[in-house]
């Protein structure tokens, strides 16, 4: 495992020279999707400052193609993640939601428990026998 991440760090982090200089091998090794995926967030970010800023260095603005290929790639893989990402916050957020929902029927049974009559508490009672078994199948 310490290989594998240790190999990602070469490949996208450049430690001397410039984004512009890689050879076609070496971006065509970055680009593979499986090393994006597996690549650290923050080294993607990396990669896409890192060609920001020579962008903004060069006085042509000119960036190779094969570099823009590269950025492109990784960030179609940042929006993934951040896809994903936001997909598993709406599941949470709608599983939160459910539970909510089942907690303040709990409390407006033990609310009616509390004030009830002897025959009110015998149908509330049975209301939360029928709630437990809907939670305990559900």
């Amino acid at each position: 495992m310490h290989h594998v991440v240790h190999k990602f760090h070469e490949v996208f982090q450049l430690k001397q020279g410039r984004y512009s200089d890689l050879s076609a091998a070496k971006i065509s090794e970055m680009m593979k999707s499986n090393s994006l995926d597996n690549a650290p967030t923050q080294s993607l970010l990396s990669v896409v400052n890192g060609i920001l800023d020579e962008s903004i260095e060069r006085k042509n603005d000119k960036i190779p193609h094969r570099v823009a290929c590269l950025l492109r790639k990784v960030v179609q893989e940042i929006e993934r993640r951040i896809s994903t990402q936001a997909e598993h916050l709406r599941t949470q957020n709608n599983l939160f939601k459910v539970r909510e929902e089942k907690y303040q029927l709990r409390i407006r049974v033990l609310e009616a428990l509390a004030s009830g009559t002897g025959e009110e508490r015998g149908v509330v009672m049975d209301w939360l026998q029928q709630i437990k078994m809907s939670i305990s199948f559900g």
